[in-house]
């Protein structure tokens, strides 16, 4: 089913499931259950457009990448943001999934937001740049 619903963008997508012997469990059912649940809640992907530059996302997040050691899950997630609020409000939604699913929860490596100037000439320059170089790719097709 993943493979046919992805199947225009991840052309060598490959996957397999293998039965494994072992006398292990590495979950209980609960903690499975609490952990799905909280990748399932945590939001992914574009929190919030800019509403002063068009077609600019103003706040998301991705989740990275979940690794597994002996007595912990780890998910670590890049949050981006043109405004420290943003980056405050997506680290109150990911504490708050945290806090329903029993888990704890760390942020560090924040960078602070960087806000565009939409008139600097930086800017103005940038956009007749896109703009020109759009239109001559959309007409040589």
């Amino acid at each position: 089913m993943v493979k046919t619903e992805l199947a225009a963008i991840e052309t060598g997508l490959v996957s397999f499931i293998e039965d494994v012997d072992t006398d292990a469990q590495v979950f209980t059912k609960e903690s499975q259950t609490k952990l799905i649940a909280a990748l399932n809640a945590c939001p992914n992907g574009v929190i919030r457009m800019s509403d002063d530059i068009e077609g600019v996302v103003e706040t998301s997040l991705n989740l990275g990448v979940i690794t597994t050691e002996e007595n912990s899950v780890a998910a670590l997630c890049l949050i981006r943001s043109l405004i420290d609020s943003g980056r405050s409000q997506v680290e109150s939604m990911l504490r708050s999934v945290a806090t329903l699913a029993g888990a704890n929860i760390e942020f560090s490596g924040a960078y602070p937001g960087w806000k565009p100037d939409a008139n600097s000439e930086i800017m103005l320059s940038s956009v007749t740049c896109t703009k020109r170089s759009m239109a001559t790719s959309q007409t040589s097709w």
